[in-house]
């Protein structure tokens, strides 16, 4: 029992030794944010056997020695510091700002380029733009220069047609009338020709050997004319038109060889040419003894008026 009395009374005095080594350590770890390496590793060097207590069989081993002397504390080098390996909490608090600084820097640069990339991309989409606008300009130039070419072959393209039309179109005129006199009348054959290259469809006509004074005051159409059909003209080809008048008295046949009358021969021609288009033609010859007279085979004198064609 006094055994176990003694040995109690060593148990309180050592816990109460263990109390006081490890508060003061607990202090310092309070007072410090970074414990440095180098000062544990001197502490260990210079305390290289701490007390060693045992307390219910297990042993508790002191790593670290409380603090380090006031003297041998390290002072913050504020342009150097050392921030891989800060001693201190200024020191830590100086390169956390100047990693702040640095961050800092790095995002305006950051937004710097990117600015500046914004005003490479706003260039060049106002380049573009241009180019653009441009480019439309001139399509729209392009589109209307396009058209007036289309419209300049289209109008050279109708030229063309209506030129073809015309050279290859049926043309119909009066080549010559011949005129043949009997004791009291009058008989002319008119020949009408196609001078065209396609034939001259649907032909009509008609032909009137009259005569009257001199000069002539009455119209030369009066009242409804009879027109006779004839199918077709193929080109280069002709047709006679034989007219007669009626029985002459000898005085008029006198007046007539004399100049005081005229006989007059005319008639009109209507046709279809290749095309569909209704073409006429008018013809007009005279005789008189005296200033109208006919050549030897019998050909009359074409008037000044009266012979047109379309």
């Amino acid at each position: 029992m006094q055994n176990a009395s003694f040995r109690r009374g060593l148990i309180l005095p050592a816990v109460a030794s263990v109390i006081f080594l490890v508060q003061p350590s607990s202090l310092q770890a309070k007072s410090e944010r970074q414990p440095n390496k180098a000062n544990q590793t001197d502490n260990q060097q210079r305390y290289p056997s701490l007390p060693t207590f045992g307390v219910i069989g297990l042993p508790i081993v002191l790593s670290e020695w409380p603090s380090v002397a006031e003297g041998e504390k390290k002072e913050t080098d504020w342009r150097n510091p050392n921030c891989a390996n800060p001693t201190n909490h200024d020191e830590a608090d100086l390169c956390e700002q100047r990693n702040s600084v640095s961050l800092n820097r790095a995002q305006i640069m950051l937004g710097v380029l990117g600015f500046a990339a914004l005003m490479f991309t706003l260039g060049a989409t106002v380049v573009t733009t241009r180019a653009s606008v441009r480019a439309a300009s001139a399509a729209d130039k392009a589109v209307v220069a396009a058209n007036d070419a289309i419209g300049k072959a289209e109008e050279a393209n109708k030229i063309s047609r209506e030129t073809a039309k015309q050279e290859l179109r049926a043309y119909v005129f009066a080549a010559r009338a011949v005129l043949s006199k009997g004791e009291n009348f009058f008989k002319a054959t008119v020949t009408i020709q196609n001078f065209g290259q396609t034939p001259a469809y649907k032909f009509d006509h008609f032909a009137i050997i009259e005569g009257t004074d001199n000069p002539r005051t009455a119209p030369f159409i009066e009242g409804e004319i009879d027109v006779e059909r004839t199918a077709c003209i193929p080109p280069g080809s002709h047709v006679g038109i034989v007219c007669e008048s009626n029985p002459i008295p000898a005085e008029l046949m006198g007046t007539i060889e004399s100049g005081r009358a005229i006989l007059w021969v005319w008639g009109e021609v209507y046709y279809e040419d290749a095309f569909g288009q209704r073409q006429s033609t008018t013809y007009r010859f005279m005789y008189n003894g005296a200033t109208a007279g006919t050549q030897g085979d019998g050909v009359m004198m074409a008037d000044r008026d009266g012979n047109e064609a379309t």
